[in-house]
Protein backbone atom coordinates (compact mmCIF):
# COMPACT_ATOMS: atom_id res chain seq x y z
CA UNK A 1 0.00 0.00 0.00
CA UNK A 2 1.33 3.43 -0.93
CA UNK A 3 1.31 6.05 1.84
CA UNK A 4 2.56 9.65 1.72
CA UNK A 5 6.19 10.42 2.59
CA UNK A 6 6.78 11.29 6.25
CA UNK A 7 8.30 14.69 5.49
CA UNK A 8 5.29 15.93 3.52
CA UNK A 9 3.69 16.94 6.84
CA UNK A 10 4.61 20.57 7.49
CA UNK A 11 1.83 22.59 9.18
CA UNK A 12 3.95 25.71 9.49
CA UNK A 13 1.17 27.82 11.09
CA UNK A 14 -0.38 25.14 13.28
CA UNK A 15 -2.53 26.70 16.00
CA UNK A 16 -4.30 24.22 18.28
CA UNK A 17 -5.90 27.05 20.22
CA UNK A 18 -7.67 28.12 17.02
CA UNK A 19 -9.12 24.61 16.73
CA UNK A 20 -10.41 24.63 20.30
CA UNK A 21 -11.93 28.10 20.01
CA UNK A 22 -13.70 27.05 16.79
CA UNK A 23 -15.20 24.05 18.60
CA UNK A 24 -16.31 26.16 21.56
CA UNK A 25 -18.03 28.57 19.18
CA UNK A 26 -20.78 26.03 18.46
CA UNK A 27 -20.99 24.63 21.98
CA UNK A 28 -18.76 21.54 21.80
CA UNK A 29 -17.80 20.07 25.17
CA UNK A 30 -15.01 17.79 23.96
CA UNK A 31 -12.72 17.44 20.94
CA UNK A 32 -11.23 14.26 19.50
CA UNK A 33 -7.88 14.66 17.73
CA UNK A 34 -6.97 12.11 15.07
CA UNK A 35 -3.56 11.20 16.52
CA UNK A 36 -3.07 8.40 13.96
CA UNK A 37 -5.27 7.68 10.95
CA UNK A 38 -5.28 4.62 8.71
CA UNK A 39 -2.10 5.59 6.87
CA UNK A 40 -0.19 5.06 10.13
CA UNK A 41 1.33 8.55 10.45
CA UNK A 42 1.70 9.47 14.13
CA UNK A 43 1.19 13.10 15.16
CA UNK A 44 3.38 12.60 18.21
CA UNK A 45 7.08 11.59 18.38
CA UNK A 46 6.43 7.91 18.99
CA UNK A 47 9.31 5.54 19.64
CA UNK A 48 7.64 2.82 17.59
CA UNK A 49 8.20 4.20 14.09
CA UNK A 50 9.89 6.97 12.12
CA UNK A 51 6.64 7.47 10.23
CA UNK A 52 5.73 10.38 12.47
CA UNK A 53 6.31 14.05 13.20
CA UNK A 54 9.93 13.19 14.01
CA UNK A 55 10.58 13.16 10.27
CA UNK A 56 8.66 16.37 9.57
CA UNK A 57 10.33 19.68 8.70
CA UNK A 58 7.79 21.24 11.09
CA UNK A 59 9.76 22.42 14.10
CA UNK A 60 12.77 20.53 12.72
CA UNK A 61 11.26 17.22 13.75
CA UNK A 62 10.86 18.31 17.39
CA UNK A 63 7.17 19.07 17.25
CA UNK A 64 4.32 17.20 18.92
CA UNK A 65 0.80 17.91 17.67
CA UNK A 66 -0.81 15.86 20.44
CA UNK A 67 0.96 17.87 23.15
CA UNK A 68 -0.07 21.19 21.59
CA UNK A 69 -3.63 19.91 21.28
CA UNK A 70 -4.00 18.78 24.90
CA UNK A 71 -2.39 22.00 26.13
CA UNK A 72 -4.92 24.09 24.17
CA UNK A 73 -7.83 21.97 25.41
CA UNK A 74 -6.82 22.43 29.03
CA UNK A 75 -6.36 26.15 28.56
CA UNK A 76 -9.95 26.51 27.35
CA UNK A 77 -11.53 23.88 29.64
CA UNK A 78 -12.31 21.41 26.85
CA UNK A 79 -12.44 17.68 27.46
CA UNK A 80 -9.74 15.81 25.55
CA UNK A 81 -10.30 12.91 23.16
CA UNK A 82 -7.77 10.98 21.09
CA UNK A 83 -8.52 8.90 18.00
CA UNK A 84 -6.07 6.17 17.07
CA UNK A 85 -6.71 3.92 14.09
CA UNK A 86 -6.22 0.22 14.70
CA UNK A 87 -5.45 -0.25 11.03
CA UNK A 88 -2.01 0.89 9.87
CA UNK A 89 -1.30 0.90 6.14
CA UNK A 90 2.32 1.98 6.65
CA UNK A 91 2.98 -1.05 8.85
CA UNK A 92 0.90 -3.15 6.48
CA UNK A 93 -1.72 -4.46 8.90
CA UNK A 94 -5.40 -3.62 8.47
CA UNK A 95 -8.66 -5.37 7.79
CA UNK A 96 -10.40 -5.54 4.44
CA UNK A 97 -13.08 -2.91 3.74
CA UNK A 98 -15.82 -5.56 3.61
CA UNK A 99 -19.11 -5.16 5.50
CA UNK A 100 -19.05 -5.95 9.22
CA UNK A 101 -19.13 -9.70 9.69
CA UNK A 102 -17.17 -10.36 6.49
CA UNK A 103 -13.87 -8.61 7.19
CA UNK A 104 -10.52 -10.37 6.93
CA UNK A 105 -7.09 -9.56 8.36
CA UNK A 106 -4.48 -8.08 6.05
CA UNK A 107 -0.84 -8.46 7.13
CA UNK A 108 0.81 -9.90 10.22
CA UNK A 109 -1.48 -8.99 13.12
CA UNK A 110 0.68 -10.81 15.68
CA UNK A 111 3.77 -8.77 14.81
CA UNK A 112 1.80 -5.53 14.65
CA UNK A 113 -0.18 -5.89 17.90
CA UNK A 114 2.70 -5.04 20.32
CA UNK A 115 3.56 -2.00 18.16
CA UNK A 116 -0.02 -0.72 18.34
CA UNK A 117 -0.22 -1.42 22.06
CA UNK A 118 2.94 0.62 22.67
CA UNK A 119 1.58 3.51 20.58
CA UNK A 120 -1.57 3.45 22.66
CA UNK A 121 0.43 3.29 25.89
CA UNK A 122 2.39 6.39 24.85
CA UNK A 123 -0.81 8.33 24.23
CA UNK A 124 -2.38 7.22 27.49
CA UNK A 125 0.62 7.96 29.71
CA UNK A 126 2.43 11.00 28.27
CA UNK A 127 -0.36 13.58 28.10
CA UNK A 128 -2.25 13.56 31.37
CA UNK A 129 -5.94 12.76 31.71
CA UNK A 130 -7.74 11.77 28.50
CA UNK A 131 -11.54 11.71 28.57
CA UNK A 132 -12.37 9.90 25.33
CA UNK A 133 -10.52 7.17 23.41
CA UNK A 134 -11.91 6.81 19.89
CA UNK A 135 -11.25 3.61 17.91
CA UNK A 136 -12.37 3.64 14.28
CA UNK A 137 -14.07 0.49 13.04
CA UNK A 138 -12.77 0.96 9.50
CA UNK A 139 -9.69 -1.15 8.61
CA UNK A 140 -9.46 -2.37 12.21
CA UNK A 141 -7.60 -5.72 12.37
CA UNK A 142 -8.64 -6.18 16.02
CA UNK A 143 -12.38 -6.09 15.36
CA UNK A 144 -14.66 -8.71 16.89
CA UNK A 145 -15.70 -9.98 13.45
CA UNK A 146 -12.33 -10.07 11.64
CA UNK A 147 -11.38 -13.45 10.14
CA UNK A 148 -8.20 -15.22 9.14
CA UNK A 149 -8.15 -14.99 5.33
CA UNK A 150 -6.86 -18.57 4.95
CA UNK A 151 -9.14 -20.42 7.34
CA UNK A 152 -12.04 -17.93 7.24
CA UNK A 153 -12.36 -18.48 10.99
CA UNK A 154 -12.85 -15.52 13.37
CA UNK A 155 -9.62 -14.30 14.95
CA UNK A 156 -11.40 -13.72 18.26
CA UNK A 157 -11.47 -10.72 20.55
CA UNK A 158 -8.36 -11.37 22.66
CA UNK A 159 -6.35 -8.50 21.17
CA UNK A 160 -9.31 -6.11 21.20
CA UNK A 161 -10.15 -7.00 24.79
CA UNK A 162 -6.50 -6.47 25.82
CA UNK A 163 -6.59 -3.02 24.20
CA UNK A 164 -9.69 -2.13 26.22
CA UNK A 165 -8.07 -3.42 29.41
CA UNK A 166 -5.01 -1.22 28.84
CA UNK A 167 -7.19 1.84 28.37
CA UNK A 168 -9.06 1.17 31.61
CA UNK A 169 -5.86 0.51 33.56
CA UNK A 170 -4.12 3.67 32.35
CA UNK A 171 -7.12 5.98 31.94
CA UNK A 172 -9.84 4.53 34.20
CA UNK A 173 -12.14 7.55 33.85
CA UNK A 174 -12.08 7.63 30.06
CA UNK A 175 -14.94 6.64 27.78
CA UNK A 176 -14.17 4.22 24.95
CA UNK A 177 -15.77 4.56 21.53
CA UNK A 178 -15.40 1.49 19.30
CA UNK A 179 -13.34 -1.65 19.70
CA UNK A 180 -14.53 -4.95 21.12
CA UNK A 181 -15.96 -3.41 24.30
CA UNK A 182 -17.40 -0.16 23.05
CA UNK A 183 -18.97 2.11 25.68
CA UNK A 184 -20.38 4.48 23.05
CA UNK A 185 -21.68 3.18 19.76
CA UNK A 186 -21.86 4.62 16.28
CA UNK A 187 -25.34 5.71 15.21
CA UNK A 188 -24.79 4.22 11.75
CA UNK A 189 -24.58 7.59 10.01
CA UNK A 190 -21.79 9.86 8.81
CA UNK A 191 -24.44 12.40 7.83
CA UNK A 192 -25.17 13.40 11.41
CA UNK A 193 -28.42 11.61 12.15
CA UNK A 194 -29.45 8.92 14.61
CA UNK A 195 -32.37 6.55 14.21
CA UNK A 196 -35.60 7.11 16.13
CA UNK A 197 -36.71 5.74 18.52
CA UNK A 198 -33.28 5.63 20.14
CA UNK A 199 -32.66 3.23 23.01
CA UNK A 200 -29.49 3.43 25.09
CA UNK A 201 -29.69 -0.19 26.21
CA UNK A 202 -28.41 -2.74 23.69
CA UNK A 203 -29.97 -6.15 24.28
CA UNK A 204 -27.87 -9.29 24.30
CA UNK A 205 -27.55 -10.79 20.84
CA UNK A 206 -28.82 -7.63 19.10
CA UNK A 207 -25.55 -5.67 19.00
CA UNK A 208 -24.97 -6.08 15.28
CA UNK A 209 -27.87 -3.81 14.36
CA UNK A 210 -26.44 -1.23 16.78
CA UNK A 211 -22.90 -1.44 15.34
CA UNK A 212 -21.35 -3.33 18.25
CA UNK A 213 -20.41 -6.95 18.80
CA UNK A 214 -23.32 -9.39 19.28
CA UNK A 215 -21.60 -10.34 22.55
CA UNK A 216 -22.04 -6.81 23.88
CA UNK A 217 -25.07 -5.77 25.88
CA UNK A 218 -26.01 -3.06 28.32
CA UNK A 219 -25.96 0.73 28.40
CA UNK A 220 -24.24 1.87 25.18
CA UNK A 221 -25.41 5.34 24.03
CA UNK A 222 -25.16 6.41 20.39
CA UNK A 223 -23.02 9.02 18.65
CA UNK A 224 -23.55 10.36 15.15
CA UNK A 225 -20.75 11.99 13.18
CA UNK A 226 -20.70 14.50 10.35
CA UNK A 227 -18.13 15.91 7.96
CA UNK A 228 -18.61 19.62 7.35
CA UNK A 229 -17.26 19.41 3.79
CA UNK A 230 -17.95 16.87 1.04
CA UNK A 231 -15.19 14.67 2.50
CA UNK A 232 -13.59 14.22 5.91
CA UNK A 233 -10.42 16.02 4.82
CA UNK A 234 -9.60 19.53 3.66
CA UNK A 235 -8.65 19.98 0.03
CA UNK A 236 -7.98 23.12 -2.00
CA UNK A 237 -11.06 24.94 -3.30
CA UNK A 238 -13.47 22.91 -1.14
CA UNK A 239 -14.90 25.81 0.87
CA UNK A 240 -17.92 25.81 -1.41
CA UNK A 241 -18.82 22.30 -0.16
CA UNK A 242 -19.27 23.42 3.46
CA UNK A 243 -22.67 22.46 4.88
CA UNK A 244 -25.07 25.37 5.21
CA UNK A 245 -26.76 26.40 8.47
CA UNK A 246 -30.21 24.91 7.67
CA UNK A 247 -28.54 21.54 7.06
CA UNK A 248 -26.52 21.82 10.28
CA UNK A 249 -29.67 22.63 12.25
CA UNK A 250 -31.48 19.67 10.67
CA UNK A 251 -28.58 17.45 11.75
CA UNK A 252 -28.80 18.81 15.30
CA UNK A 253 -32.50 17.97 15.53
CA UNK A 254 -31.87 14.48 14.11
CA UNK A 255 -29.01 13.61 16.47
CA UNK A 256 -29.05 15.64 19.70
CA UNK A 257 -32.82 15.99 19.29
CA UNK A 258 -33.18 12.21 19.28
CA UNK A 259 -30.97 11.59 22.30
CA UNK A 260 -27.62 10.92 20.61
CA UNK A 261 -24.29 12.72 20.80
CA UNK A 262 -23.01 14.60 17.73
CA UNK A 263 -19.38 14.64 16.60
CA UNK A 264 -18.72 17.36 14.02
CA UNK A 265 -15.57 17.14 11.93
CA UNK A 266 -13.30 20.20 11.55
CA UNK A 267 -10.67 20.25 8.79
CA UNK A 268 -7.32 21.96 9.35
CA UNK A 269 -5.57 22.72 6.07
CA UNK A 270 -1.91 22.13 5.20
CA UNK A 271 -0.96 25.22 7.22
CA UNK A 272 -2.41 23.64 10.36
CA UNK A 273 -5.30 26.13 10.50
CA UNK A 274 -9.02 25.63 10.07
CA UNK A 275 -9.89 27.83 7.05
CA UNK A 276 -11.58 31.11 7.85
CA UNK A 277 -14.77 30.26 5.98
CA UNK A 278 -15.18 27.06 8.00
CA UNK A 279 -14.49 28.86 11.28
CA UNK A 280 -17.13 31.43 10.36
CA UNK A 281 -19.64 28.73 9.39
CA UNK A 282 -19.17 26.87 12.66
CA UNK A 283 -19.52 30.09 14.63
CA UNK A 284 -22.71 30.94 12.73
CA UNK A 285 -24.03 27.48 13.59
CA UNK A 286 -23.35 28.22 17.26
CA UNK A 287 -25.19 31.53 17.04
CA UNK A 288 -28.18 29.82 15.45
CA UNK A 289 -28.26 27.23 18.23
CA UNK A 290 -28.08 29.98 20.82
CA UNK A 291 -30.83 31.93 19.10
CA UNK A 292 -33.04 28.82 19.05
CA UNK A 293 -32.52 27.41 22.52
CA UNK A 294 -31.22 30.17 24.81
CA UNK A 295 -34.64 31.60 25.73
CA UNK A 296 -37.12 28.87 26.67
CA UNK A 297 -40.55 29.91 27.88
CA UNK A 298 -40.59 29.61 31.68
CA UNK A 299 -40.74 26.02 32.93
CA UNK A 300 -40.44 26.72 36.67
CA UNK A 301 -43.91 25.35 37.40
CA UNK A 302 -43.41 21.81 36.10
CA UNK A 303 -45.18 19.37 38.43
CA UNK A 304 -45.77 15.63 38.50
CA UNK A 305 -49.09 14.05 39.33
CA UNK A 306 -48.84 11.82 42.38
CA UNK A 307 -51.38 9.34 41.01
CA UNK A 308 -50.27 8.92 37.40
CA UNK A 309 -47.36 9.13 35.00
CA UNK A 310 -48.21 12.69 34.04
CA UNK A 311 -46.29 15.95 34.19
CA UNK A 312 -47.86 19.41 33.91
CA UNK A 313 -46.32 22.69 32.82
CA UNK A 314 -48.18 25.88 33.70
CA UNK A 315 -47.07 29.04 31.93
CA UNK A 316 -47.50 32.52 33.37
CA UNK A 317 -49.80 33.48 30.52
CA UNK A 318 -51.04 32.25 27.16
CA UNK A 319 -48.17 32.14 24.71
CA UNK A 320 -47.47 30.76 21.26
CA UNK A 321 -45.21 27.69 21.23
CA UNK A 322 -43.86 25.58 18.37
CA UNK A 323 -40.93 23.67 19.80
CA UNK A 324 -40.60 21.14 22.64
CA UNK A 325 -37.53 19.91 24.48
CA UNK A 326 -37.76 17.08 27.01
CA UNK A 327 -35.15 15.21 29.03
CA UNK A 328 -35.55 11.90 30.81
CA UNK A 329 -33.60 11.60 34.06
CA UNK A 330 -31.33 8.88 32.68
CA UNK A 331 -29.14 8.61 35.76
CA UNK A 332 -31.83 6.10 36.77
CA UNK A 333 -31.99 4.45 33.33
CA UNK A 334 -34.17 4.81 30.24
CA UNK A 335 -37.68 3.56 30.93
CA UNK A 336 -40.05 5.76 28.92
CA UNK A 337 -41.37 3.84 25.90
CA UNK A 338 -44.08 6.24 24.68
CA UNK A 339 -45.18 9.77 25.41
CA UNK A 340 -47.97 12.16 24.51
CA UNK A 341 -47.91 15.95 24.87
CA UNK A 342 -51.14 17.94 25.07
CA UNK A 343 -51.81 21.68 25.23
CA UNK A 344 -54.92 23.33 26.63
CA UNK A 345 -56.24 25.64 23.93
CA UNK A 346 -59.66 26.89 22.81
CA UNK A 347 -61.24 25.36 25.92
CA UNK A 348 -59.97 21.80 25.45
CA UNK A 349 -56.90 19.59 25.60
CA UNK A 350 -55.31 19.00 22.18
CA UNK A 351 -52.56 16.51 21.31
CA UNK A 352 -49.60 18.48 19.96
CA UNK A 353 -46.87 15.80 19.94
CA UNK A 354 -46.36 12.07 20.36
CA UNK A 355 -43.35 9.82 20.27
CA UNK A 356 -41.50 6.88 21.76
CA UNK A 357 -38.03 7.38 23.26
CA UNK A 358 -37.06 10.53 25.17
CA UNK A 359 -33.75 9.52 26.70
CA UNK A 360 -31.03 12.12 27.17
CA UNK A 361 -32.92 14.66 25.08
CA UNK A 362 -35.89 14.83 22.75
CA UNK A 363 -36.40 17.96 20.64
CA UNK A 364 -39.57 18.09 18.59
CA UNK A 365 -41.07 20.70 16.29
CA UNK A 366 -44.82 21.19 16.54
CA UNK A 367 -47.50 23.24 14.82
CA UNK A 368 -47.77 26.67 16.46
CA UNK A 369 -50.40 26.80 19.19
CA UNK A 370 -51.34 29.31 21.91
CA UNK A 371 -51.59 27.86 25.41
CA UNK A 372 -50.81 28.38 29.07
CA UNK A 373 -51.10 24.71 30.11
CA UNK A 374 -49.18 21.69 28.84
CA UNK A 375 -49.24 18.12 30.06
CA UNK A 376 -46.99 15.17 29.29
CA UNK A 377 -48.28 11.61 29.65
CA UNK A 378 -45.87 8.66 29.79
CA UNK A 379 -46.05 4.93 29.10
CA UNK A 380 -43.18 2.68 30.08
CA UNK A 381 -41.73 0.36 32.67
CA UNK A 382 -43.57 1.72 35.71
CA UNK A 383 -44.37 5.00 37.39
CA UNK A 384 -41.59 4.59 39.96
CA UNK A 385 -38.95 4.28 37.21
CA UNK A 386 -40.04 6.84 34.61
CA UNK A 387 -38.68 10.26 35.54
CA UNK A 388 -38.62 13.50 33.59
CA UNK A 389 -35.73 15.83 34.34
CA UNK A 390 -36.81 18.82 32.28
CA UNK A 391 -39.49 20.11 29.94
CA UNK A 392 -38.87 23.27 27.92
CA UNK A 393 -41.12 24.94 25.38
CA UNK A 394 -40.04 27.56 22.85
CA UNK A 395 -41.35 29.79 20.15
CA UNK A 396 -38.96 30.36 17.26
CA UNK A 397 -39.43 31.96 13.87
CA UNK A 398 -37.39 29.39 11.95
CA UNK A 399 -39.46 26.26 12.65
CA UNK A 400 -40.87 24.93 9.37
Amino acid sequence: MVVPAADIFNPSQLDAEQWVKAAKSFGAKHIVLTAKHHNGYCLWPTKTTDYSVKMSPWKAGKGDVVREFVKACRKYDMKIGLYISGGDKHFGCTSTPDPMGERKVVGDIHRYFPVFLEQLRELLTNYGEISIIWFDGAYDPFGWDVMDPKTMQPMGTAYGDAIYSMVKQLQPNSVVFGGTKSEVRWSGSEQGWASYPLWNVVKKGEGLKDWVSPQQAGWIPAEANLHTRNTWFWSPNSDNTLRDIPFMMKVYFESIGRGANLLINMTPDTRGLIPKKEVNRLSAFGRELDKTFSSPIDNANMTRSESSDEYSLNLDQKQAINLLMMEEDIQYGQYIKKYKVEAYSAGKWQIIAEGQSIGRKRIQKIKTIETDKIRLSLIGDGMDKMRIKKINVFFIDTVE
